[in-house]
């Protein structure tokens, strides 16, 4: 399997997982106010919005923590199927470490899901290589039908 492929299978992976532990989060969260009502004995306000954001805020936290791990137990680098290399560190001595740079750049756009991943695929697919090669230095774009062959 490609390592594109196989960021894909992760993403996919990432997000069934953050989703079955969000549907657990929810309910021990719900038994613990239901007992933390009965222990006061009387209903507490409760800012909605508050424990929302901190829902959503544990959900993301923990997709960034699965991807970026699973990127780096698996091996999977975005970045090598592109061709990009991170040289952040010169020297062969750290070299692992721009590997581990790869894998958690990798982790976070895997973290995001597959919706996100392939939608970054799909602009890839869809950017014309053409025609950027076909501008030149200074911006303006070289239209082949407008030179005329003198002969």
């Amino acid at each position: 399997m490609t390592n594109l492929t196989s960021a894909v299978v992760l993403a996919f992976l990432v997000e069934c997982l953050v989703n079955g532990i969000k549907y657990i989060y929810n309910d021990i969260f719900w038994v613990y106010m239901q007992y933390k009502d009965k222990k006061q004995s009387k209903k507490t306000e409760t800012n909605h919005y508050v424990i929302a954001f901190q829902k959503k805020l544990y959900a993301r936290l923990l997709a960034i923590i699965l991807g970026i791990c699973l990127s780096i137990f698996t091996e999977v680098s975005i970045m090598e199927f592109f061709n990009i290399n991170i040289t952040f560190f010169d020297s062969k001595q750290f070299e692992n470490l721009n590997k581990i740079l790869e894998y958690i750049i990798t982790g976070l756009i895997i973290s995001r899901g597959s919706n996100a991943l392939y939608d970054l695929i799909k602009r890839i697919k869809s950017f014309d290589f053409k025609k950027e090669a076909e501008k030149s230095d200074d911006g303006i774009n070289i239209d082949s039908s407008s030179v005329q062959n003198e002969e």
